[in-house]
């Protein structure tokens, strides 16, 4: 504080404990104190000469706040998760994977879609009102936990009013394509970076009958990746992602997720790196269970982080001192109001 103020801090506010101690202390015994000792108080400082507002801006603190990472692109995630299949097996840690993915997006930065149990018109909904915010260079985070099969050479994420399917042309009607429905519209929607991170990769729910059933060898097919998006699969071709690593496991998310978001959460990561941990950490994991599962990568962009910076960033925002003062008030107290 610069010492030209001093004077006039002193005299002013030992003129308000003054006159705060002529009156009987009237904060502190609100109820019993006369009205027009609050009165006086007010007319007082109402009169005082107010502070010019550049020795206010020197005198007062500023507040402080700090965030994870500055955020200067739009950025918008959609997380869909279903367990509660209606005609094939259920579920249970795509939706608690999806819940804790969409709080990890939102600390970072990006604005939610999120969907659970999710039929194919709601996820048809979905993807079509995410690829629209954000085209034209905005910043898309796509995750999805649930059943997925691979049929032809195309991968299907599979809503939870599928039908118990014994035709594979039926899939094109009855699920979302992953490369046309979502891929391809991502790629000619104009967004900057797009992160693609499916969690499907689990037994194929469709029941099995003479000849040929609907989905191929278990895991996804290798997708045709667009320019500036990186895609990541929760298990290579032929490997079951895993729940949990014991049978009595408590954990409410599968193995990959728990592995991705200690990984996401890490500043200075650029993407391709933070990926390419979640491979490792999760082929670690679970080989120490006799488990083969190796995430499966696939990386067409340029150098993107989610949180850039090594540090966290401070950001500063000035109060005044009549808003400071104000939110000091003890609320429970009205008489400190009245004052």
């Amino acid at each position: 504080m610069p010492y030209a103020l001093l004077p006039p801090l002193l005299v002013r506010w030992t003129m308000v404990a003054v006159l705060f101690l002529s009156v009987g202390m009237p904060v502190v015994h609100a109820e019993s104190g006369e009205p027009e000792s609050f009165d006086a108080l007010g007319e007082f400082l109402k009169s005082a000469t107010p502070l010019e507002p550049a020795l206010l801006a020197e005198s007062t603190p500023t507040p402080t706040r700090t965030v994870a990472a500055p955020v200067q692109e739009r950025r918008v995630a959609l997380v869909m998760g279903n367990n509660a299949y209606q005609h094939v097996n259920r579920l249970d840690n795509a939706v608690g994977d999806a819940r804790t993915m969409a709080r990890e997006y939102r600390s970072l930065g990006f604005d939610v879609i999120e969907k659970l149990d999710v039929d194919l018109r709601g996820m048809k909904a979905a993807v079509r009102e995410f690829v629209q915010r954000i085209a034209n260079g905005g910043v898309g985070a796509f995750f999805f936990a649930g059943h997925g099969v691979q049929e032809g050479g195309n991968n299907y994420l599979l809503p939870v009013d599928i039908g118990a399917l014994t035709d594979p042309a039926a899939l094109s009607d009855e699920a979302i394509e992953l490369n046309a429905d979502i891929m391809a519209r991502i790629g000619q929607s104009g967004a900057k970076f797009s992160l693609l991170v499916i969690d499907a990769c689990r037994d194929n729910p469709f029941p099995r009958r003479a000849g040929r059933g609907v989905g191929g060898t278990r895991g996804l097919a290798m997708p045709g990746t667009p320019d500036g998006m990186v895609v990541v699969y929760s298990a290579g071709v032929g490997q079951q992602a895993l729940d949990r690593l014991a049978k009595d496991g408590r954990d409410p998310n599968g193995l990959f997720t728990r592995e991705f978001i200690r990984e996401i959460r890490k500043p200075g990561l650029e993407v391709a790196e933070v990926v390419r941990n979640v491979r490792q950490r999760v082929r670690d994991q679970a080989a120490k269970v006799k488990h083969e599962q190796t995430p499966a990568i696939y990386i067409q962009a340029d150098r993107f982080y989610l949180i850039p910076d090594a540090g966290s960033v401070t950001l500063q925002t000035t109060a005044s001192l009549e808003e400071s003062l104000w939110a000091a008030l003890d609320p429970t107290r009205p008489c400190e109001y009245q004052v």
